[in-house]
């Protein structure tokens, strides 16, 4: 078989006791180009296989201590992956594998250190040793890497030189349990979207601007140290896409900036700030096991945004006829008292409707307990509109409005008294609720 390219040895979890293997191997063909064997069960390779053509290689659980002795020629290797390995000590020179995209040597327990020839390899792209627990230094590496996975692993820091790294897309340090700081240079990470320090109870400080625009993925702290969050991330706009904020279990986080999808769960934050109910795409929030006890006093205004298009017998923009409409919204509110069903409504008088109009509608929440809700939702209706004189072959007699967009948000006293819904000292300047009309 001296001219086999693909050979691979699978066996499910637990079965590989139950195969027998000669005490060593003589080599493998030289012409393969993928080698992969599930638990391998020698303490290296042949010492005479060359694995010049050898394009990827798995020996996932093996029982290796090394691969190899000395430096082989492995120009067309692309994928190594040794995880599981936890009998591996080291690894092999790897300078000449100037091929190789992805290193997985995660869950490697008794690996302690990473050869200085990772620097060089311009093509790896992603590097995972999480779980390698007794590796404990970050590893010098090549300006195209994209995923770095250290979790679980006993660094102490990060170094500065990482601002080189600017193709940097995933940097997971989790559960890195002696990393106690972060360079100010992480901050120069252009590529940066996706970044986990999670479960790190010694890691206090966050670089002021840690968090910019370009990181739109993940950025998880829960099980910190972290005490405080930077002001500066309240302004930028980029943050607002983020799909995955994690905080909860951080005991020492007490000060919160403006964030979009918060996990809070088990924090000492003990007060919603202000701006809280300013957000406009949070629609994920975890309180539970936090000292906050009541939402903000001062919020009270539900602002709702409709936009209603007019039609007369299939089509718009077509008459400038009076019209009047009752607009109804039914605010539904489940909490663990069960469900409520609130209902209002207000009648509309439009002395011209020829397009499409936006409707700005606000209302009180004294009958809405937010602090107990679990979900509210927000259903929207128009009655059919009254018009006076219609007759049945009259051309308007099929007159209807659409509604074609709806939106809701809470409203901050200080943006009702800017918008006139509210005096300074909070009365309602035009009663319970009231309709803004405006032509588009």
């Amino acid at each position: 078989m001296y001219n086999l390219k693909y050979l691979k040895f699978f066996s499910s979890f637990g079965s590989e006791k139950y195969l027998r293997f000669p005490e060593s191997l003589d080599s493998f063909p030289d012409e393969l180009r993928y080698l992969g064997w599930n638990s391998y069960p020698y303490k290296s390779l042949p010492t005479d296989f060359k694995a010049t053509n050898l394009v990827e290689l798995n020996l996932r659980g093996s029982e290796l201590n090394d691969l190899w002795n000395g430096v082989q020629d492995l120009a067309n290797l692309k994928a190594l992956d040794l995880a599981w390995s936890k009998n591996l000590i080291q690894i092999p020179d790897l300078s000449l594998a100037v091929k190789l995209e992805t290193l997985d040597l995660s869950y490697c327990e008794s690996l302690n250190n990473l050869p200085s020839s990772i620097g060089k390899l311009e093509s790896l792209q992603s590097l995972n040793v999480s779980w390698s627990e007794e590796i404990n230094e970050f590893p010098e590496l090549a300006l195209n890497i994209r995923d770095l996975h250290m979790t679980g692993t006993s660094i102490k820091k990060v170094p500065s030189s990482i601002e080189r790294l600017f193709h940097l897309h995933t940097l997971r340090l989790s559960c890195c349990k002696r990393l106690n700081s972060l360079p100010t240079t992480i901050t120069k990470l252009i590529s940066l979207q996706k970044l986990h320090l999670d479960d790190c109870p010694r890691l206090e400080y966050l670089p002021p601007q840690i968090i910019s625009e370009h990181i739109t993925d993940q950025f998880q702290i829960d099980g910190s140290g972290i005490g405080e969050l930077p002001s500066s991330i309240e302004n930028l706009g980029g943050f607002q896409s983020l799909l995955c904020l994690e905080q909860s279990g951080c005991s020492k986080l007490e000060n919160l900036p403006p964030l979009f999808n918060l996990k809070l769960d088990g924090s000492n934050v003990s007060e919603i700030p202000d701006w809280f109910f300013r957000l406009p795409l949070l629609y994920d929030l975890d309180l539970s096991k936090t000292r906050i006890r009541t939402v903000p006093a001062g919020v009270g205004v539900l602002a709702s945004c409709l936009v209603v298009a007019p039609e007369v017998n299939g089509e718009s923009n077509s008459y400038p006829l009076a019209s009047s409409f009752m607009l109804v919204c039914v605010i539904n509110v489940q909490s663990h008292l069960g469900e409520r069903r609130i209902e209002y409504e207000s009648s509309i008088t439009m002395t011209t409707l020829r397009t499409n109009h936006v409707l700005m509608w606000y209302f009180r929440t004294s009958k809405i307990d937010l602090f107990s809700a679990r979900e509210i939702s927000f259903d929207f209706r128009i009655e059919k509109p009254d018009l006076p004189f219609a007759s049945s072959e009259d051309q308007f007699a099929n007159y209807k409005l659409e509604m074609e967009k709806c939106g809701v948000r809470m409203l901050q006293p200080r943006d009702a008294v800017e918008f006139g819904i509210i005096s300074s000292s909070g009365d309602f300047v035009r009663g319970e609720s009231h309709v803004v009309t405006n032509e588009l």
